[in-house]
């Protein structure tokens, strides 16, 4: 079977993220099956075993924590060619405390825990599962010091450098559920730092 181009996008994107001397067989590309969401769609729910790598193609996604008061809070946004999971979850195949929600209209290739580290996929399914770890880690820890060691005009600099495809597409109730601020604060915060651009 031929690889579509949403197909031939992740393995250009895996290529890169693993290293050129890994080979990735069309059949293992293959096992990443193609998904469209809308937006408020649930990819993965908290309180279950997630068992999905995603790569998003194009559109945005959300990993969010309910807390036990029917709280949302977003921990990641993760836009087009990016890879995203509740990766303890995932690992462990223990139940998540994260769902996966599109925030946008998205176009996804998604492959199963139990297809990605069958051992007909080699090596593959471990490497890119512990570099996907290592980034994870690495991302989680950046968003923890901003949110628990910034103030809010620090907070909303460091998104709009971080994430500048998303300043202005995405309403301000996500923004200030990633920064741990109120929506009414993020609104001001942003015609602070639009006014000192000019």
């Amino acid at each position: 079977m031929e690889l579509s181009d949403n197909h031939k996008k992740l393995k250009a994107f895996l290529t890169a993220f693993l290293g050129g001397n890994i080979v990735l067989e069309d059949e293992f590309i293959l096992c990443f099956k193609e998904k469209e969401v809308d937006e408020g769609e649930c990819i993965a729910k908290s309180g279950e075993v997630c068992n999905k790598l995603v790569f998003v193609v194009n559109g945005l996604l959300g990993l969010c924590f309910v807390n036990s008061n029917g709280d949302e809070f977003i921990n990641g946004f993760f836009s087009a060619n990016s890879l995203v999971t509740s990766y303890f979850s995932f690992k462990e195949q223990a139940v998540s405390d994260f769902c996966l929600l599109a925030l946008k209209p998205s176009q996804l290739l998604i492959i199963r825990y139990d297809e990605l580290m069958n051992p007909a996929s080699g090596e593959v399914g471990q490497l890119l599962l512990t570099r996907y770890g290592n980034l994870e880690h690495q991302r989680k820890e950046r968003h923890d010091i901003m949110l628990y060691n910034k103030d809010a005009e620090t907070r909303y600099r460091w998104f709009s450098v971080n994430y500048p495809n998303l300043k202005g597409n995405i309403c301000d109730s996500y923004v200030a559920s990633f920064l741990g601020l109120s929506r009414e604060c993020v609104v001001r915060k942003k015609k602070i730092v639009s006014c000192c651009k000019l």
